[in-house]
């Protein structure tokens, strides 16, 4: 069980460490900063999604787990739906502030686009049931991979 666990926690803990830089950003400026599975709250329509695969992130607005509009880049979506906490983020920019580093301006802006698939929120339930081990709880088992855990022990 304690290699299943480490196989899980060791790029677990990387993921999560880069959602709590971003939530900590969000926080900074007025935002919620929750985080459940792969997704930050901006507040209760606005949301990041963090890729656990390449760690990209998404900034959306969703009414439903169906209807969704992604945007180029979180400081475009404060624009457009968060006014008082893009003009915090401004404020953030402008004083030079260390939690500015992640939420960056975007060189090229495109319209936000209607995106329906659910496919983040698959991939936002798999990262929930594997951040339960902060709680000392194993609720996924994935068989590590002999030839991994063997080079590692060497």
């Amino acid at each position: 069980m304690d290699n299943v666990i480490s196989y899980i926690k060791t790029p677990l803990d990387n993921f999560s460490n880069y959602q709590k830089q971003i939530a900590t950003e969000i926080k900074a400026i007025g935002g919620s900063g929750n985080i459940h599975g792969a997704i930050i709250d901006i507040d209760f329509y606005n949301h990041i999604y963090v890729n656990p695969i390449d760690l990209t992130v998404t900034a959306y607005w969703a009414s439903d787990i169906i209807n969704k509009v992604i945007f180029d880049d979180t400081p475009t979506l404060l624009k457009s739906n968060c006014p008082i906490l893009y003009s915090n983020y401004l404020k953030q920019i402008e004083n030079k502030s260390e939690t500015a580093i992640i939420l960056t301006n975007s060189t090229l802006i495109k319209a936000p686009q209607y995106y329906l698939d659910t496919d983040i929120y698959k991939a936002s339930m798999e990262i929930k049931k594997m951040q339960k081990l902060s709680s000392n709880i194993l609720s996924i088992w994935i068989e590590p991979d002999r030839k991994r855990l063997k080079d590692k022990k060497d």
